[in-house]
């Protein structure tokens, strides 16, 4: 078990991150991304990438329902029997590939994969869930 210490120089922290294992980037990262966790604009790891954002559209409605495992908030792509409220966010022309990167560092690779989906007309790249039926709890929307 990992026991960090409250008092952990950023430098310790930053090794600590850096030997998690990383995700790939999406297939395509000139597209925009589709946030629905902590990369929405008011949530707390919006900062992150908020360097690298061109556009923010907030109230983009994702066709898939949302879980939460662990914490984390994940949606299942496969299950279209709710939605969820998300933003679209485009970033600076040739800005992508840092953006995506801090993305990737920051979200589990256990338990997301990149997807693409068509939403609006316009096709974009999200985190869809691993396993999104294993110990889940499904989180009730608006539909």
């Amino acid at each position: 078990m990992l026991n960090i210490d409250a008092h952990i120089s950023e430098a310790a922290m930053d090794e600590i991150v850096q030997s998690v294992p990383k995700m790939k980037l999406p297939q395509d990262i000139t597209l925009p991304f589709l946030a629905y966790g902590i990369f929405k604009k008011a949530e707390i790891s919006f900062h992150c990438i908020e360097r690298y954002v061109d556009e923010v559209i907030d109230d983009v409605v994702l066709p898939f329902r949302l879980y939460v495992r662990d914490g984390i908030p994940i949606v299942d792509s496969s299950d279209i029997s709710s939605s969820t409220i998300g933003c679209s966010i485009r970033f600076v022309k040739g800005f992508e590939e840092a953006a995506y990167k801090k993305i990737s560092e920051l979200e589990p690779e256990k338990y997301y994969f990149w997807q693409t989906a068509e939403i609006n007309g316009e096709k974009s790249n999200f985190l869809s869930g691993k396993s999104p039926k294993v110990v889940f709890s499904p989180i009730v929307t608006g539909k």
